[in-house]
């Protein structure tokens, strides 16, 4: 049960808390249409590492990732700070998360195939994280902004739409402007240059979406409703984590979640490649 003097305070979620909170999820959905559609075909066809190789990397980025991500929320839910135990993780990813998402696209020249591999396995091993560390503690902060059923319905929709749109946009001005074909390369999927400029626009927007989300949403948190903190030894975590896992309903929920994403994964990191050399379209 929730005081009505934890509450009182609250200032009112309007239609433009709503939007800047939404806006957040561009970073997300950004992140995830490049590194889903354009990553492997980048490594694979423009800096010449075996296809193989690069989809070992992703492999390995992602089960840490899977990892990392629970150790983050149990880090943000414990967290007591002035500015709460959502926003300190926000603020503190905009920034690093942008310059790595770059320099993701942007490997140093001249370097041997394994050191270039090491070189993309520790980058988007970086940007995974540190996206996490932006999008985990935003996710959770939704339901904190309002007690109301329907405005935190409201709230998911609104990252969801941001999350697309964002996206689906930069899809579109990859393909359009910095990945046409010119002179020097016909196929302009296979551009160097391309991919840099893709990139530097992607940071670009990254950190703003997520600063603009962090101060949207900063007025919020003197009035933010936190659960008691409770401390409980390592053994009874791992048995929650025990618990969990033989859950049968949430087995059922991983295993179908699980054959989804190979699927959807399959069709993302095949689109670019089936799109180009068996179609034979252009980026336009």
């Amino acid at each position: 049960m929730v005081s009505h003097d934890a509450t009182s305070n609250r200032p009112p979620l309007t239609l433009s808390s709503n939007i800047l909170y939404g806006v957040g999820s561009a970073a997300f959905g950004v992140h995830v249409t490049i590194l889903s559609s354009m990553l492997m075909l980048y490594y694979n066809q423009v800096v010449g590492l075996p296809a193989a190789w690069v989809g070992g990397a992703i492999m390995v980025t992602l089960i840490f990732d899977a990892i990392c991500d629970p150790l983050i929320g149990e880090w943000s839910d414990h967290t007591r700070s002035r500015w709460g135990r959502r926003h300190p993780f926000m603020y503190a990813s905009a920034i690093p998360a942008a310059v790595a998402f770059y320099f993701l696209f942007d490997p140093p020249h001249g370097w041997s195939q394994s050191h270039l591999l090491i070189y993309m396995a520790a980058m988007l091993m970086t940007v995974r994280v540190l996206l996490s560390l932006y999008e985990i503690p935003s996710s959770a902060l939704g339901p904190e902004l309002t007690l109301d059923y329907d405005q935190r319905t409201s709230l998911m929709s609104s990252r969801f739409f941001f999350g697309t749109l964002g996206g689906a946009a930069m899809s579109v001005l990859a393909l359009q402007v910095f990945l046409r074909k010119d002179a020097t390369h016909p196929l302009g999927l296979l551009s160097p240059a391309g991919y840099r400029e893709t990139a530097l626009v992607a940071s670009i927007v990254i950190f703003l979406s997520i600063m603009i989300s962090c101060l949207g949403t900063h007025r919020f948190i003197a009035s933010l409703v936190h659960a008691p903190r409770v401390l409980i030894t390592w053994r009874e975590k791992f048995r929650e984590v025990g618990g969990t896992l033989t859950n049968r309903s949430f087995l059922a929920l991983t295993i179908s979640g699980v054959v989804g994403a190979v699927a959807i994964g399959l069709r993302q990191g095949l689109d670019f490649y089936i799109s180009a050399y068996f179609f034979e379209l252009t980026p336009a």
